[in-house]
């Protein structure tokens, strides 16, 4: 296991142990648990030239989980001793955004170190399931001697019809932030500052109000992307649900 500073880079290797018959259990399932992940940054994959969060996080991004289903398990003792890379080794630890460059915490990750906890579940058993023990580890990490890789922001696609054909007119990501222009554009998750429609041109997004949500009575008010037709329409989660089919809608 190691941490790469030149770019981020993860690498860490499990492996299941064997039984008794000198072969894997077929029912063993595997949860890693990526603990004190510094604050400002994020575990991500790299896709192209875009780092993607990846793994289940908490509230705080401090935690991250990864599981190994049990459908993934070999069953025959000919790679017993072989590991396996989380994320096929395409892992890296990136930082949030730009501005954690600029904070006191990036110059100090040299003696921190992610702690990891590995433990094993096998189901479908006579007699119930059971779970093992923790098996910890640590990687240490140290200050980036590299480009540091920066997440990629989460991409939201809204549907917004162009009434007069003209094609669409829209404020860029740096321009809302000088307007501070803000939305929910996460359900639940708090005002995000986002492009958004220019109003210099005949345009409008496709939105189905949710009256839970008014503060005044029989007034709309749109205050969140789960109340626009989007791969989060009617979400009440994070979680996205692409039930923005319009057939469903217009008649």
């Amino acid at each position: 296991m190691s941490f790469n500073s030149d770019n981020g880079q993860l690498n860490i290797g499990v492996r299941r142990g064997g039984g008794s018959t000198g072969v894997r259990n077929p029912f063993e399932s595997l949860t890693l648990s990526i603990k004190d992940i510094p604050n400002g940054f994020a575990l991500a994959k790299k896709v192209g030239n875009q780092f993607k969060a990846v793994g289940a996080s908490d509230a705080f991004g401090t935690i991250s989980l990864f599981t190994i289903d049990k459908s993934n398990s070999i069953g025959g003792s000919n790679h017993i001793n072989d590991f396996n890379q989380i994320q096929s080794g395409n892992l890296y630890l990136v930082a949030k955004d730009n501005s954690v460059l600029n904070s006191e915490a990036f110059g100090k990750l040299t003696g921190k170190s992610l702690n990891l906890s590995l433990v094993s579940r096998i189901t479908d058993q006579p007699g119930g399931d059971s779970r093992s023990e923790s098996i910890n580890q640590k990687i240490a990490l140290s200050n980036f001697s590299g480009d540091v890789p920066i997440l990629s922001p989460l991409v939201v696609d809204p549907l917004i019809i162009d009434l007069d054909s003209n094609g669409l007119s829209l404020i860029s990501l740096s321009e809302a932030s000088n307007k501070d222009i803000t939305f929910e554009m996460y359900p639940k998750g708090g005002k995000v500052i986002t492009s958004w429609l220019g109003n210099d041109d005949n345009q409008a997004f496709v939105v189905l109000n949710d009256s839970s949500n008014d503060s005044i009575q029989s007034e709309i008010e749109i205050k969140s992307i789960s109340e626009i037709f989007s791969e989060y329409f009617q979400a009440r989660s994070d979680k996205r649900t692409f039930n923005s089919e319009l057939q469903h809608w217009l008649v």
